[in-house]
């Protein structure tokens, strides 16, 4: 049982299923419920950051769904995200630099991203020869077959660009504070 029905169940009773709440009682229940409001509130401002990427992310979904907040698809899809553990989107972050490096390459080999099939065979044979060559450099071999970057240091430039960030946020916020 959660804190809120835990409350509304205490509630149920105290208004007469079951138990004569006296002007304690009410009282009693009125402090524990003006408690769990503020520790809510302040849960709200020390989690501000997460809140306003938990709206942003919200507010994508409502549009990508097409919907509003009366609809659960956008909730249990957000959700869905936050039940993942932190190394997946570091693994996916990691993937992503990786397909970027050899987009990156057959840019700069000027290769079409095209599919096989339309292209002629001349084009794929001259293409086959320009990547053969690119690849006896090593870094452009490492670009082509996604080994460019790994986990552990993306984790680390992750880790460190998230410390910064909430460094100078909570410093600035501070700040406006305490002028």
């Amino acid at each position: 049982m959660n804190i809120e029905k835990a409350v509304n169940r205490i509630k149920w009773r105290i208004e007469g299923n079951g138990w004569n709440a006296n002007k304690n009682d009410i009282e009693a229940f009125n402090e524990v419920v003006k408690y769990v409001n503020q520790k809510e509130k302040e849960q709200i401002n020390r989690q501000e950051l997460f809140a306003k990427l938990y709206i942003h992310t919200y507010s994508e979904f409502l549009e990508k769904y097409k919907s509003n907040v009366y609809d659960d698809m956008p909730t249990k899809e957000l959700h869905k995200l936050l039940e993942n553990p932190l190394s997946v989107y570091i693994q996916k972050f990691t993937e992503k630099l990786n397909d970027q490096e050899v987009e990156n390459l057959f840019d700069s080999l000027k290769i079409k991203k095209e599919h096989p099939t339309t292209k002629s065979q001349e084009i794929k044979d001259k293409e086959t020869e320009v990547l053969s060559e690119a690849i006896k450099d090593k870094e452009n071999e490492k670009k082509l077959f996604r080994k460019v970057w790994n986990e552990d240091v993306v984790r680390d430039i992750l880790i460190t660009q998230i410390n910064h960030f909430l460094n100078i946020y909570y410093d600035v916020k501070t700040d406006r504070r305490n002028p």
